[in-house]
């Protein structure tokens, strides 16, 4: 693995393939999660593209809908 792939959050991998196990779409994680609907979708996007990354809160609420510890978004 070179440096660049080492520093990288796995968060948005993780994300993804954790709402894919549970058959949830984003709009669906979000409503799950009680993210505001408005903006979530957008959100849950950057999350998983990696634009942005969630705060605890947030990635507490999205680990908890998808049945997941919050270590599960961090851990290597």
């Amino acid at each position: 693995m070179n440096r660049e792939n080492q520093s990288k959050s796995p968060i948005p991998i993780r994300l993804r393939y954790a709402r894919a196990l549970q058959s949830v779409s984003q709009k669906g994680l979000v409503i799950a999660a009680g993210i505001n609907e408005f903006s979530a979708n957008a959100r849950i996007n950057q999350y998983e593209t990696g634009k942005h990354t969630p705060d605890y809160s947030t990635a507490k609420r999205l680990a908890d809908s998808l049945d997941v510890p919050v270590t599960y978004f961090v851990r290597r």
